[in-house]
């Protein structure tokens, strides 16, 4: 399977589909602000208050999480439907396991150690 089929695939996935949207929303909310904060303009009470202003557009989210949850659920089955997209949400995918953390640790030691001695070597 090339990159561009298994693209494809993903991209018929509803759940594919309804995490896009929800990104859509964020960046609706963080674009423009990262715009004006990136402005030569701006000072740091212009900068609190765009922070102020995102932050009340994500606690409005919040607060009313279940009629935007419904909007946003019912945009996306209506995509789904127009592309003859499966709209089964409860399909799962296989899940990778997780690394056991002991190894995680093991292998940070080792990592740890090696460069303990290349950062000595280089103080003295």
């Amino acid at each position: 399977m090339t990159s561009a089929i298994g693209l494809r695939e993903r991209l018929r996935d509803i759940r594919v589909i309804l995490c896009m949207n929800i990104l859509t929303i964020i960046y609706r909310i963080t674009g423009p602000a990262s715009l004006m904060l990136q402005g030569a303009s701006i000072d740091l009470a212009g900068a609190a208050a765009v922070l102020n202003d995102c932050r009340k557009q994500f606690e409005d989210l919040r607060s009313n999480a279940d009629l935007h949850w419904e909007a946003l659920l019912q945009e996306t089955l209506n995509f789904a439907k127009e592309h003859d997209m499966l709209c089964d949400l409860s399909v799962e995918g296989p899940r990778k396991e997780r690394e056991d953390v002991t190894k995680v640790e093991k292998k940070m030691n080792v990592w740890m150690a090696r460069n303990a001695v290349r950062w000595r070597l280089s103080l003295l």
